[in-house]
């Protein structure tokens, strides 16, 4: 525990050290996220679900997603849920709400879009997450990109789309995950790459992941029922 105390209070002064050339405050970008969600009380959509691996065929799934300020989140499905764990609770408070130290590293255009760019490190020893860069639009004020590392499961990379309705909510209207699976926490039965019915073939399968999550039909600030998030 030591060394990872001394090794985030190294990488926290380098990225200090490393940001005084700039004049960007990394707090106030994320106080402009979180202001433009503010209006935001509760929410639910329908979502489609695709899961991309080389060695799995797994079906198209859809599914209902709920969310209820300030962190309740759920997600029904009568199918089976192919999802990496880490980082995918997203919710529009889940990438700030930890004990955290921010960091302004640069602006870049990312997809044509201009965006600030911060780290966010926590400064408790005992969260999973050991780094998170992400991509912030500075005029819509929305997070468009993210690049998380996890101490038990590798970086996972998730990229966002919004509708032009959606912008004032800084809801998504897609979601895209991009996983390692060596790294990620995955059921035995999906370990393997003999797929029953899948070909073999003489080129190794890629050991990345890709899930994306497209949304429709939100319902916004109608009211969600707590019972929707208690566990069955």
């Amino acid at each position: 525990m030591k060394k990872r105390t001394l090794l985030s209070s190294v990488v926290i002064f380098l990225l200090i050290i490393f940001n005084l050339s700039y004049s960007q405050d990394s707090n106030e970008i994320i106080k402009k996220v979180r202001e433009k969600q503010k209006s935001l009380n509760d929410y639910k959509a329908d979502i489609k679900i695709k899961v991309n691996i080389d060695f799995l065929k797994v079906p198209d799934v859809d599914a209902k997603i709920f969310y209820k300020k300030p962190d309740k989140f759920k997600i029904q499905s009568d199918g089976f849920l192919m999802l990496p764990k880490e980082g995918f609770n997203f919710s529009p408070e889940s990438f700030f709400k930890e004990n955290i130290t921010s960091v302004f590293v640069k602006k870049e255009v990312l997809n044509t879009y201009q965006t600030n760019v911060i780290k966010i490190i926590p400064n408790d020893d005992k969260s999973d997450l050991v780094l998170s860069t992400i991509w912030i639009d500075e005029k819509e004020n929305v997070i468009r990109k993210v690049e998380s590392t996890f101490k038990q499961g590798g970086t996972v990379v998730l990229n966002f789309d919004y509708e032009d309705k959606l912008l004032k909510y800084g809801l998504p209207s897609k979601l895209k995950f991009t996983f390692d699976l060596k790294n990620m926490r995955m059921p035995k039965n999906f370990s393997g790459f003999d797929t029953p019915g899948k070909k073999k073939s003489d080129k190794p399968p890629s050991t990345t992941g890709e899930v994306i999550i497209t949304y429709s039909n939100y319902s916004i600030n109608k009211g969600v029922d707590d019972k929707i998030f208690q566990e069955k």
